[in-house]
């Protein structure tokens, strides 16, 4: 079974630039859509374009040192794979620089350098130049000097801890002009084959040959790059890595100097300086556009809350009207109660009219929603009144701070006549509706009827005792036919006893009947009524229909765009310090 191979280890190598060059690149990207989509000029595009492709150009890493002094190991440390031992044909001399591609392939440059392309994802941002040697004298260190030292922003010079007085990979490093040896940074590989106070002391050569050779102090650090490597490959934390297995050190230096890349850092502030004068210039092919969405949204913002407004208004205006549509329901009633009444006294019990207690729920019923005819017409004009003024008001208000002028077809006034009737119908049938099963006639009818049964017994029971009297009397049985007259008067008194309290009965079922039908006819006009209105409101909206769909119309044309530039100016406020902190830094 083959080992396990490492994850590919981005290093936080330049994290505040790559930080900032994303950011520019979205708002570039962003940018170059919102070019296409306005009348922008195509060569904004195309400056857009180079822009991004010169933004994404990745840092050039060049690795020089001795045969066998580390320099793959070193990569593949700093890197977080063995992408150095290729499978490919390497010629001797040839220059290999690792590139990156979505497929694998290698392109050779006769027999100078060989282009090593991988689909690995650091390799978006580094590209890496394995000189293979440092013999200065040698062709390809000519071409390293001429060709890719001006483009390099760090130099890596390895000394194996072995041999650190390699003179030649110091003969090479002389050849570096000046102007570049600020990018060099010399790396003591292979400390693992070393003691510490080896190490130290070789640390101590290198640096003292340095200043004699050249006057000034080179960046060094002392690592064992193979057991950084697998370190890594084990997933070892810090805590757990050897003293020369760490290349934290080392890192944290190259980071500074990919972060403080002079070219690097001079295209981020050109490209932020070119993506505001893009973003003004696109504001301002758009600002037509911009300022009509702004006063669509305005409008209509401004329209539903004065809507909404209103009717609740016009509801709570409405109150009495209520208050008059229960007072006819109750002056109703009491017009009715008087047939009732009729039907109570004692003379009209023995002979109840059945016909008559149904008149007098009729006369409830049609009394009832007359007045509500009547009172709902006048409620419904009250709203269009409301409506009318609520129209005028947002004419005036359109053509004024819009110019913009509400037409109706016909008249050129909108005409409310179908909404009051649907008001005043929807009242009137909510009413009908629930005195529809209002059903007083026949609870009375038997209540009625039972009464005169009880009366009508009574009566029967004194007529008769009153009948033995005269019989008796007759008879001559003189104290008997007394008592008999007496015993009369017991049932008459007990039927005009029983005859008042049914009275007062039937009284309070009708008054109570009537109650909380009173009670359900007001809820339901009530109701009625509200959602009238609501219709009533409702069909004053559709009047801006029209302007709805226009303003929807600008919004699905130029509210992305907006949306889009929002966005960037977003992105490029958030980056306007950073931004000013580099151009600082490359003005001292």
């Amino acid at each position: 079974m083959s080992p396990t191979r490492p994850s590919a280890h981005q290093p936080d190598l330049g994290e505040k630039f790559f930080a900032i060059q994303s950011q520019l690149l979205a708002v570039l990207e962003d940018l170059c859509a919102l070019c296409t989509d306005t009348d922008v000029e195509p060569a904004r595009v195309i400056m857009l374009r180079n822009l991004i492709s010169d933004l994404r150009e990745p840092f050039l890493f060049i690795i020089a040192g001795g045969a066998g002094s580390g320099k793959s190991m070193l990569l593949n440390a700093l890197f977080g794979q063995d992408f150095t031992s290729l499978d490919v044909d390497v010629q001797p001399g040839q220059i290999i620089s690792y590139q990156y591609s979505r497929e694998a392939h290698e392109f050779g440059h006769a027999s100078d350098v060989l282009e090593v392309y991988r689909p690995l994802d650091f390799l978006k941002n580094f590209n890496l130049v394995d000189t293979q040697g440092n013999d200065p004298g040698d062709e390809r260190h000519r071409q390293i000097r001429e060709r890719f030292l001006p483009l390099a922003d760090v130099v890596l010079f390895t000394f194996s801890v072995t041999e650190p007085w390699d003179s030649a990979t110091w003969d090479l490093l002389d050849t570096i002009h000046g102007d570049y040896r600020s990018k060099v940074v010399i790396v003591l590989q292979q400390c693992d084959l070393r003691s510490s106070e080896e190490v130290a002391a070789i640390l101590e050569h290198l640096q003292k040959t340095a200043r004699h050779r050249f006057g000034i102090e080179f960046p060094i650090y002392a690592v064992s790059a193979r057991e950084a490597y697998q370190q890594r490959s084990m997933g070892a934390v810090l805590g757990q890595q050897t003293a020369f297995g760490s290349l934290s050190g080392l890192e944290s230096h190259l980071s500074k100097l990919v972060d403080s890349s002079p070219a690097k850092q001079q295209r981020l502030v050109e490209a932020g300086r070119t993506a505001n004068a893009v973003l003004r210039e696109v504001k301002g092919k758009l600002g037509n556009a911009i300022q009509v969405v702004k006063v669509d949204r305005e409008l209509l913002s401004d329209l539903d809350p004065v809507i909404t407004e209103q009717k609740n208004r016009t509801i709570k205006k409405c109150e009495p009207l209520f208050k008059a549509l229960d007072d006819n329901f109750l002056a109703a009633s009491l017009q009715a109660a008087p047939i009732l009444e009729g039907q109570l006294h004692f003379i009209s019990a023995l002979s109840p009219s059945v016909r008559e207690i149904g008149q007098m729920e009729d006369l409830l019923v049609a009394t009832t929603m007359k007045s509500v005819r009547h009172t709902v017409n006048t409620g419904a004009k009250v709203v269009e009144e409301d409506v009318n003024h609520l129209y005028q008001q947002v004419s005036n208000e359109m053509h004024q701070h819009y110019h913009l002028a509400l037409s109706v077809e016909g008249s050129g006034q909108p005409d409310w006549s179908e909404s009051c009737q649907a008001l005043a119908d929807g009242v009137e049938r909510a009413s009908g509706d629930v005195l529809g099963k209002l059903d007083v006639k026949t609870e009375l009818a038997q209540r009625l009827r039972s009464r005169s049964r009880v009366i009508w017994s009574y009566l029967i029971a004194s007529g008769l005792a009153v009948m033995a009297g005269i019989a008796l009397t007759l008879l001559g049985l003189g104290p008997w036919n007394a008592i008999a007259f007496g015993a009369a008067a017991i049932p008459l008194i007990i039927a005009i006893v029983y005859g008042a309290k049914s009275t007062h009965s039937i009284r309070q079922y009708y008054t109570a009947t009537v109650n909380d039908y009173r009670a359900a006819v007001a809820d339901a006009q009530r109701e009625a009524f509200g959602i009238g209105t609501n219709y009533f409101f409702t069909d004053f909206t559709t009047l801006f229909d029209p302007i709805r769909e226009l303003c929807q119309e600008h919004r699905e044309r130029y509210e992305p765009q907006m949306i889009g530039i929002e966005t960037c100016e977003k992105d490029l406020a958030d980056m306007a310090e950073s931004l000013a902190l580099i151009e600082s830094s490359l003005d001292r």
